[in-house]
């Protein structure tokens, strides 16, 4: 048995343009044009083929049993939450354009609101956080031009990260609030997929026929999207 590995991970997450277009008609009768539609099931047509090409399982460690919740199996529940937060996370995109049309364009007030009320629900993860913590503590000090620094290497990792990773949501935050969800949501999936593809490079990772189709497929969905063609 085994749990859910990082490509069907993303799999799943690429649902999220298909999503936000569902919720987008069925909560607030809202419709698409063709080509729109069309775009975006080839971007998520194309990152799911890219994704599966890349797929290995033999890289992804079996796990025993002992991490089954309420004698579920671990894949099926991933599966649920997956799902679960990805019709939540496209139904907070539709919500967050009404908020904007009801009561102004404050991406940074929403942003802190998002982030401030979510903190609670890491007391739900307080053991992991806190094993994570004394590991954190205990790796290598970095160093820098053979120069062994007092921090700790993967707490320079995670400060890098996590300026990185504000300057990403601090962007997308701004964007909500000048375009629709759903051009939000193309913005971040292309985002993705173009990290999905630098690692593929930078990891030296053979290309065959399935990624050249995906990224096709992305590219030229893009392209309509973008009303290019």
């Amino acid at each position: 048995m085994t749990l859910l590995s990082v490509d069907q991970v993303r799999e799943i997450v690429q649902g999220s343009l298909l999503a936000n277009i569902i919720l987008g008609f069925t909560l607030r009768n809202r419709f698409y044009t063709r080509k729109q539609i069309a775009s975006v099931i080839a971007v998520t047509c194309g990152i799911i083929i890219f994704t599966l090409a890349s797929y290995n399982p033999s890289a992804y460690p079996k796990t025993s049993d002992s991490v089954r919740f309420f004698s579920i199996q671990p894949f099926f529940t991933g599966i649920f939450l997956l799902t679960a937060a990805l019709l939540l996370s496209a139904y907070l995109g539709v919500c967050q354009e009404d908020m904007y049309g009801t009561y102004g364009k404050h991406a940074k007030e929403s942003m802190f609101m998002v982030h401030f009320l979510s903190i609670p629900a890491y007391a739900l993860l307080g053991n992991e956080i806190t094993d994570a913590f004394h590991a954190t503590n205990i790796t290598p000090p970095l160093s820098i031009f053979g120069y062994d620094l007092l921090l700790p290497r993967a707490w320079a990792y995670i400060l890098g990260i996590c300026v990185l990773q504000y300057i990403c949501i601090n962007n997308v935050y701004r964007l909500t609030a000048l375009t629709t969800s759903l051009n939000v949501t193309m913005v971040i999936t292309l985002r993705k997929f173009l990290s999905l593809f630098v690692s593929f490079v930078v990891f030296n990772n053979s290309f065959n026929i399935l990624h050249f189709v995906g990224a096709t497929f992305v590219f030229l969905g893009s392209l309509m999207f973008s009303n290019i063609v």
